[in-house]
């Protein structure tokens, strides 16, 4: 069995270093379904799948959400979709639900669930929009959820409907993430993040001012149309890029790797099966693909991706690589203080860019000297 490496490297930001851009997967092996979650998930289908390293996740154990249908009702189900939470250890293959999500569900669609960071804090979309829940430890159940007001989705420009909400954290804010087109500065993106206002309990809130509040995240591309972001998180907890999928023919999943949305992002998954809501489980990327009723799928890859910080401040890069055997993963990290025009090496996913006369290389780094580094 192979075995999942991440680790990170923390750089101090001087005067000519302002912003790390990550890279899209360097390295891939072809998708496969997840046979362990597929046979071990209650219901009869699975329609989105999230993945959530918390504090006390052991090491190779992920927090997974997932929406099914016919799920039983000792684990809060209440007919049609419904949302289950559980742990997944991918070391023993073993996937055990609980019913902490319970309250979440309703007879209607429910959809999508996705947890923050820290695993207290949870959205999940309804057929009115996206709903919000928290919970005191990460062994109880989640609370009432209570609906997401303010944002766009509620202004009339859209009227309310799923909009594929997410949970991340940016410069120590929590943020959620969702699908809609909106222009600001003449640019159009089609996925939006803003700060949740939780100062009321029980309301949660995004800040009325949304030019101010709000960025969009990723832009619109040529054709088609992103939804389900899951967010990469950095070695600092923010969110540093997003994994989603864009509405194509045919459908692909890309990896965005920063929140400018005018990167380009990574191609890295394309199917005439339609592709949705996923997660990153160290250097695999999940997600669902409808060929079937159970379709969790996965796609092992080498990602990084860098961190925004002021003059000064210290720049988390993230790495993940698949590993196969007990030899260290090395990597190397290079920079540059201005960008060229960019190449494309034959390959390799995206293209290079870095300045030769300018050119900084910070050597090989060993990600990993053990089997596991969580």
């Amino acid at each position: 069995m192979s075995r999942i490496s991440q680790c990170s490297l923390a750089l101090v930001v001087c005067a000519v270093v302002g912003h790390s851009q990550g890279a899209g997967p360097g390295i891939h092996t072809k998708s496969m379904l997840n046979a362990a979650i597929n046979s071990q998930a209650p219901g009869s289908a699975i329609s989105q799948i999230s993945c959530q390293k918390v504090p006390g996740d052991k090491p190779g154990t992920w927090t997974v959400c997932m929406t099914v249908s016919g799920l039983p009702a000792s684990l809060g189900g209440k007919g049609g979709d419904d949302v289950v939470m559980g742990h997944y250890d991918r070391l023993t293959n073993k996937l055990t639900v609980n019913n902490y999500a319970a309250s979440l569900n309703t007879t209607g669609g429910d959809f999508g669930l996705m947890i923050s960071p820290d695993g207290l804090h949870a959205v999940v979309d309804w057929p009115d929009g996206p709903h919000y829940a928290s919970r005191s430890s990460l062994t109880s159940a989640f609370g009432a959820p209570a609906q997401v007001t303010g944002g766009n989705f509620f202004k009339g420009l859209f009227p309310p409907t799923y909009v594929d909400p997410a949970l991340g954290i940016i410069g120590g804010k929590l943020y959620l993430f969702w699908v809609e087109g909106v222009q600001r500065n003449n640019v159009w993106t089609d996925i939006q993040a803003a700060p949740l206002d939780l100062s009321k309990p029980g309301v949660a809130k995004i800040p009325d001012d949304l030019v101010k509040n709000a960025i969009g995240v990723v832009g619109r591309p040529a054709s088609g149309g992103p939804h389900s972001p899951t967010p990469v998180q950095g070695a600092d907890g923010d969110t540093e890029g997003l994994w989603h999928a864009i509405s194509l023919s045919p459908r692909v999943m890309v990896f965005d790797p920063d929140l400018d949305p005018t990167t380009p992002a990574f191609t890295v998954v394309s199917s005439t099966n339609w592709l949705n809501n996923g997660g990153v489980m160290g250097s695999y990327l999940v997600y669902r693909d409808d060929g079937q009723a159970k379709g969790v799928t996965e796609v092992r890859v080498a990602w990084l991706v860098g961190d925004d910080e002021p003059i000064g401040g210290k720049a988390d890069i993230t790495l993940a690589a698949p590993k196969t055997n007990a030899a260290p993963v090395t990597g190397v990290v290079f920079g540059a203080i201005k960008p060229i025009t960019a190449l494309t090496i034959p390959g390799y996913y995206g293209q290079y860019a870095l300045d030769l006369a300018t050119f900084i290389s910070l050597g090989p780094i060993v990600i990993e000297s053990s089997a596991y580094c969580p």
